[in-house]
C-alpha cells in the first residue's frame, strides 16, 4: 500500500487519505424532470485493458447492458 497521503476531492469538499492503488469510485447524479419523475445517472470509473480503446470499452458495456438492463 502506498503510504503517501493525498487530498481526495468529493462534492461536499475534500478529505485526507492514503493514495489508493486503484480508484473505483461511483458517482450518482440525481435529477428530477418537469413531471417530477426522478432519475439517476451512474458514473463508474474504470481502467481500460491493454490496447483497448474507449470505443471498444463502450461497445462491450453496451452489450452487457442489453443483457442485464430492462427495456421499457
Amino acid at each position: 500500500m502506498n503510504k503517501t497521503p493525498m487530498t481526495y476531492p468529493i462534492n461536499e469538499g475534500t478529505f485526507m487519505t492514503l493514495t489508493p492503488q486503484e480508484d473505483q469510485s461511483i458517482n450518482i447524479l440525481r435529477y428530477m424532470d418537469e413531471d417530477n419523475n426522478p432519475y439517476n445517472i451512474l458514473i463508474n470509473r474504470t481502467t481500460l485493458e491493454k490496447d483497448q480503446t474507449v470505443d471498444d470499452f463502450c461497445e462491450k458495456q453496451w452489450e452487457k447492458m442489453k443483457l442485464y438492463v430492462p427495456w421499457i
